[in-house]
């Protein structure tokens, strides 16, 4: 997104330069950052035999709420073409980015291992489970 954004120009100006994807820009490193994080916390999670399921249900839900947005603001990033696949991008000669695939995995994330609705009445309840 962030070589898109330098590459393309609106308004006479870089992508990058204009306040709105410049906002979406800083969003999108903070949401990588913060996967980054959360990964690493799972990762633990994982190698802890007796890792806390409400926790790691707290994790899988932030991390795919977090991807989603992330795909999301890329496919804005790219305007028209963030809805176009890799391979029509390819036929006309552009590097492909297939923006639209990581929107589409990315809203599959929410809805592996339980509906995202499900694993939140079961963490509204309260109650710790392994």
């Amino acid at each position: 997104s962030r070589d898109w954004a330098a590459r393309r120009r609106a308004f006479g100006r870089r992508l990058a330069d204009l306040p709105g994807p410049a906002l979406m820009l800083a969003r999108l490193d903070a949401l990588v950052a913060g996967l980054e994080g959360l990964s690493e916390r799972a990762a633990a999670l994982s190698d802890a035999a007796t890792a806390p399921r409400r926790e790691s249900m707290s994790l899988k839900l932030r991390a795919a709420d977090a991807a989603y947005e992330a795909a999301e603001l890329a496919v804005r990033l790219r305007g028209p073409r963030g809805y176009e696949t890799a391979a029509s991008q390819r036929a006309r000669g552009e590097v492909p980015v297939p923006a639209e695939r990581w929107l589409r995995d990315a809203r599959g994330l929410r809805v592996l291992e339980g509906s995202e609705d499900v694993l939140r009445a079961v963490l509204a309840r309260g109650k710790e489970t392994r």
